[in-house]
């Protein structure tokens, strides 16, 4: 697509590029009306004409919906429009930095920076979670952080534009590295795949890195799918391990397993950082709702096990077939594993005659 650089999209004179990604180019513009800065993206006409109507009309939907959204932590969308054929989202212009340009200027941010963040993201979370929108696309480069240092989430109502379209690989495309396994298994989502994907964000943001990589986006999406992340504690010993497990609780295969909403994540984590402004060490703080799902993933892992052992199949809600997870250790021990059938007590051997 060529420079729009002076050019008018309807009310909205395209002043300067500022970025560019897989969907859209992104301009700042004066939205002549109001007389305000404005952020438009600018779909690209060939991923527009790639989509076709359905997807068009379904694109138009979601993007009203997330311009209902009124919250101070999202990126607020003004409105939508097509200009010479051109289609647009005109929204709020953010000053300041993406959280992946932030990570890579500055390495891993202090323990007290993270918990900032992660709260401001439920926040917008719980906001879009509560509207029934799910954001497809929770990813650093989707978290902006102002200069005053507040946390706002952006590009609700573009994610789902490129969820029909497949690379080369045949794997839906996205983000590989932050996708749920739903998403990648192509089920229907819910905000709970948020949830998932803000998850493997905290883990890169208290690790310094994602927790799979892989050559191709088949090679990561099948590990969201198979394969268990390394426990964050071991990347990070100073990590606390309470945060550790709440991470890793985001982070659930099975999407019954993991918090529900982002309203649940949000309180958890008012309650840790609380706790560290009291000066109370947080591995000493309770949890009560991420105690509660450590339980009920314990559970169906023995269940799981008990129908291996007995060769019945697993018909968990969430499709049998995602791995179980032993929960993050709260003391550091692993759970004993379930009993066999063919395990029985021993004999006592008898006392040797005197």
């Amino acid at each position: 697509m060529s420079d729009l650089t002076d050019k008018k999209l309807g009310e909205f004179h395209l002043l300067r590029p500022l970025g560019s990604g897989g969907m859209a180019e992104v301009y700042l513009a004066e939205q002549t009306s109001l007389q305000r800065y404005v952020a438009v993206k600018v779909m690209k006409p060939s991923l527009m004409a790639h989509s076709g109507q359905d997807m068009l009309l379904r694109f138009k939907q979601e993007a009203m919906m997330a311009a209902g959204l009124n919250h101070p932590n999202i990126v607020q969308v003004y409105t939508i429009g097509e200009e010479q054929g051109l289609h647009y989202i005109a929204q709020e212009f953010v000053q300041g930095s993406d959280l992946a340009t932030l990570l890579r200027e500055r390495g891993k941010l202090d323990l007290a920076s993270i918990l900032h963040v992660m709260r401001q993201v439920a926040g917008a979370l719980k906001a879009s979670g509560r509207a029934g929108i799910v954001h497809r696309d929770i990813k650093p480069e989707n978290i902006l952080v102002t200069k005053k240092g507040e946390v706002k989430v952006a590009d609700f109502g573009l994610a789902q534009l490129g969820e029909n379209t497949q690379g080369k690989d045949g794997v839906t495309m996205g983000t590989p590295l932050y996708m749920s396994p739903e998403q990648v298994g192509g089920k229907e989502l819910d905000p709970r795949s948020d949830i998932y994907s803000f998850g493997v964000t905290c883990y890169q943001l208290l690790s310094g890195e994602p927790p799979f990589r892989g050559a191709t986006a088949i090679q990561i999406a099948m590990q969201h799918l198979k394969t268990a992340p390394a426990p964050l504690h071991e990347k990070n010993p100073q990590l606390p391990r309470t945060l550790c497990r709440l991470v890793h609780r985001m982070m659930a295969k099975r999407r019954s397993l993991r918090y529900q909403s982002a309203e649940e994540v949000s309180e958890d984590i008012k309650t840790l950082i609380a706790a560290q402004k009291q000066g109370r060490s947080l591995d000493l703080v309770r949890l009560p709702r991420l105690e509660e799902l450590e339980r009920l993933a314990e559970q169906e892992r023995q269940r799981h096990l008990r129908n291996q052992s007995s060769e019945l199949p697993d018909n968990g809600e969430d499709g049998g077939e995602l791995p179980f997870e032993a929960p993050a250790a709260a003391a550091g021990t692993p759970p004993e594993p379930a009993a066999r059938a063919t395990d029985r007590p021993r004999r006592p051997e008898p006392a040797p005659a005197p």
